[in-house]
């Protein structure tokens, strides 16, 4: 089994370092964080959810959303429905399929949502937009977030 997925699972670490080297890159051009948080006037939570959002809309290039959807499809469709790991992991094609789509699905909306956010004006918020960060950050968060 190892042999088989060897390649695959390489291109997966791969793919996934290169993306977290995109990332550090975003974030450590990004010059002060804090005091850019501070000029918005909005809460720190908004704040922080405005830079996260611009970083990732730096971050997700085309190249990236690619790499990114090429690099789900190879765990889902080659890695995890290997039949020696589908037996150890007690899964069946059905189960991986409802695990690609439930996470597709997931990372389209993030992405979705992540990607309008970054088009506000954060320095004039409408109470629309406001709610809509509220709203994101409550998808996200196991515990409820107050505006």
């Amino acid at each position: 089994m190892y042999q088989a997925l060897d390649s695959h699972i390489e291109t997966i670490l791969l793919n996934v370092v290169a993306l977290e080297a995109d990332i550090f890159a975003v974030v450590d051009s990004m010059t002060n964080i804090y005091q850019t948080m501070l000029g918005y006037g909005i809460e720190m939570d908004l704040a922080a959810l405005a830079m996260v959002s611009l970083a990732v809309e730096d971050v997700l290039t085309l190249q990236n959303q690619l790499m990114i959807e090429l690099t789900m499809d190879l765990v889902f469709e080659t890695v995890l429905v290997n039949p020696t790991l589908m037996s150890m992991l007690q899964l069946d094609a059905a189960a991986v399929t409802l695990m690609q789509t439930n996470l597709m699905d997931q990372y389209t909306q993030v992405k979705t949502d992540l990607l309008l956010i970054a088009t506000y004006d954060f320095n004039n918020l409408t109470q629309l937009q406001i709610d809509h960060m509220y709203d994101f950050m409550s998808m996200l968060s196991p515990e409820p977030v107050v505006n």
